[in-house]
């Protein structure tokens, strides 16, 4: 073995893991956001959650970037357990489908793109054409990388000298090994599509390496300090030896079928991987409501973490684009927690009890650690030099997590002036309860519609919400002078006209943060 070799396998496969790098991060910044916002509302059932997996992995090219988006909704209560092993099996299949891209010989299309490219990315003004023009180069150079590698003798089989690698148990470790240190079966299939068409191996011999690769995987995305993560893995492992028993017996028609289908090495083995994760795909289509609660109970946890709540996998945070699009739906569901907090304390202003207020008071805390882990997130993201408009977008996010802060601090409020208002067995006029039932009703729907807008960006409703804050300020006002009017005639207890008087201020507190994120939304 000589060293020269040695560094132009080493060389050859930097530049494969550069290139797709590139073009993946590429993909992310242009449509990463858009596509995941239009599936999450367009997917309802476990089927569209699997054709969502497939396509977000076509697109990102990286489907352990998919898998740990899909376990973030998953912690965030987007999507059920089943629904997220359904993403996960669906993005595996369309990972395969970037081993295609090899098949393509480069022509004066390339340059063409690659000329393009360049003109757009730094000539453009607007960040838009800019991302498109970074596509576009990032695509034309992930095609020279390829070519680049396939036709040059770059060393790459210096490695089998050592290796028996027919040798079905040597083929699955190398997989398994190969999928550990390329983080993923991408980069390996690349260089099995290399070897195949430079002579080095025979197709028959990628079989094992090939099924150990999505095996080892698998165990690239496991978190042991993860219950859901454990699950997940767990169901993969099942599905994926039921699927390597199926490949392995009958191994010579699945060969003799790819070999009637094409002799070309490279569309061999995309064929095979494609072939495997299909398998796995319509298993888990048979079984995906079975597998996860098989393995349910088998495997028992502790939360290890009582006091931690697990919101975003922070292996997402490289990829900036999904990782703002995912925090962005976590203080979604911030804001929703404190929808229900203020229902709830309302409740329990109205009716004198307490059952509401504790409520509030738990949601709380779970909202200001929320705050915290969101915070570090952001800090971590904005350290990874984002573009002027991915910092308009974490900007944004923040500035809307204080206001939901905010709205919650003033449900809090109310929680106390509740508490004190029971303590003291305080009354209030049947007129008074009425009229604040009005003004809670539309500072709530305020509030609900102004979290709608946080996912949807819709800016009819943002100014729809924005025109009835005049409406709340107005109603304050009313309230307050009614108010007097009920202690002017003897029909309220001072102590009880104060309270009532600081409780529709945090109402109109609530509804002012409301406008503010329909400000932020509508770019105001």
């Amino acid at each position: 073995m000589n060293l020269d070799g040695i560094g132009s396998s080493l060389g050859a496969v930097a530049l494969l893991i550069y290139g797709t790098s590139l073009f993946s991060s590429s993909v992310q910044e242009i449509i990463g956001n858009r596509l995941i916002h239009f599936l999450n509302f367009h997917v309802k059932n476990d089927r569209g959650f699997m054709l969502s997996g497939l396509l977000l992995s076509i697109f990102i090219e990286n489907n352990v970037i998919v898998r740990n988006i899909s376990l973030g909704f998953l912690k965030s209560g987007i999507i059920t357990l089943d629904q997220t092993l359904s993403m996960v099996m669906g993005s595996n299949l369309g990972a395969t489908l970037l081993n295609y891209i090899t098949y393509i010989r480069p022509g004066y299309w390339l340059y063409i793109l690659l000329a393009l490219g360049t003109l757009l990315y730094f000539f453009s003004k607007g960040s838009v054409m800019k991302g498109f023009g970074k596509l576009l180069l990032s695509t034309g150079f992930l095609f020279f990388c390829f070519f680049f590698v396939r036709t040059n003798d770059l060393g790459l089989g210096i490695f089998l000298d050592m290796l028996n690698i027919s040798n079905i148990f040597i083929g699955l470790i190398i997989g398994l090994i190969s999928a550990l240190v390329f983080h993923g079966f991408t980069i390996p299939v690349f260089l099995l599509q290399i070897l195949l068409v430079q002579g080095f191996i025979g197709f028959e011999t990628t079989l094992p390496i090939l099924i150990a690769l999505n095996i080892g995987t698998i165990y690239v995305m496991y978190r042991p300090n993860e219950e859901n993560n454990r699950l997940i893995n767990a169901s993969q492992l099942i599905i994926y030896a039921l699927v390597s028993i199926i490949v392995l017996t009958f191994a010579p028609q699945f060969i003799n079928m790819i070999n009637r289908a094409t002799s070309n090495g490279i569309l061999q083995i995309a064929l095979m991987n494609t072939l495997i994760n299909a398998i796995a795909l319509l298993i888990s289509l048979i079984f995906i409501g079975n597998i996860p609660a098989i393995v349910g109970e088998f495997i028992h946890t502790e939360d290890k973490k009582e006091n931690r709540i697990e919101l975003l996998d922070e292996r997402i945070l490289v990829n900036p684009v999904l990782a703002l699009e995912q925090i962005r739906r976590i203080v979604h569901q911030m804001g929703i927690l404190s929808l229900n907090s203020l229902e709830k304390v309302m409740n329990s202003f109205i009716n004198q009890d307490n059952h509401g207020t504790e409520r509030a008071l738990e949601n709380d805390k779970i909202i200001k650690e929320m705050e915290k882990q969101i915070n570090r997130y952001l800090v971590i993201l904005g350290k990874n030099g984002l573009t002027s408009e991915l910092s308009i977008a974490l900007k944004e996010i923040y500035d809307i997590m204080a206001d939901i802060i905010s709205a919650s601090n003033s449900t809090v409020d109310i929680a106390h002036y509740t508490q004190e208002s029971i303590n003291a067995n305080l009354t209030y006029s049947a007129e008074g309860i009425k009229d604040l039932k009005g003004m809670y009703a539309k500072v709530y729907h305020m509030f609900q519609d102004s979290l709608s807008i946080l996912l949807e960006r819709n800016k009819e409703t943002a100014s729809l919400i924005l025109s009835r804050e005049n409406e709340v300020d107005k109603l304050q006002l009313q309230l307050r002078n009614a108010n007097i009017s009920r202690l002017n005639r003897g029909d309220c207890t001072p102590q009880s006209g104060l309270i009532y008087i600081d409780v529709i201020a945090e109402l109109e507190r609530v509804a002012d943060h409301a406008a503010d994120i329909a400000h932020i939304v509508k770019g105001d």
